[in-house]
């Protein structure tokens, strides 16, 4: 599966560089990765694996903009 072994790499490098955002983030997506393949029972195809990253991302700028007018 080429998305997930990207995103072991990513993270690999993630913790060489002490990048802790870039951490956090890929952290993330590998849980929800793994949360969806459990209900769903399989792996996630390429549609499906893009499809939840626009959503993570979605989810990520709708917090930051909350963030930003709370102050």
């Amino acid at each position: 599966m080429g998305f997930n072994h990207e995103l072991t790499e990513q993270l690999k490098t993630a913790m060489k560089a002490k990048d802790q955002a870039t951490l956090k983030t890929v952290r993330d997506l590998k849980t929800r990765i793994k949360t969806r393949e459990i209900e769903k029972g399989e792996s996630l195809t390429e549609a499906e694996f893009i499809k939840l990253v626009q959503t993570a991302a979605k989810q990520r700028k709708e917090s930051i903009i909350f963030y930003k007018q709370g102050n």
